[in-house]
């Protein structure tokens, strides 16, 4: 399987604090298996029931989208995140 396995990136989006924390965020891979183009996200967002912790969740993934798009969008393969070793 390791050998159908291609542009290999990664990206970390840190959303706490104004991104300088790291306690908060998402971590997304991007790869190519058998050419087909594939995308994994985990995010870490605020906890909480009430409206400002859901509109705090909603503005972090917002900026989680944003950034990922802008990252895996705006570079050639290859040339963006940290490549993990294959």
């Amino acid at each position: 399987l390791a050998l159908h396995v291609d542009d290999v990136l990664s990206t970390a989006v840190k959303t706490a604090f104004n991104g300088l924390a790291g306690n908060k965020g998402a971590v997304a891979l991007r790869m190519s298996l058998f050419g087909a183009d594939l995308c994994f996200v985990t995010v870490h967002l605020p906890a909480g029931s009430s409206p400002e912790a859901k509109e705090q969740r909603n503005a972090a993934m917002r900026e989680v989208l944003r950034t990922l798009t802008t990252e895996f969008h705006s570079t050639e393969r290859g040339a963006s995140g940290e490549p993990l070793p294959g």
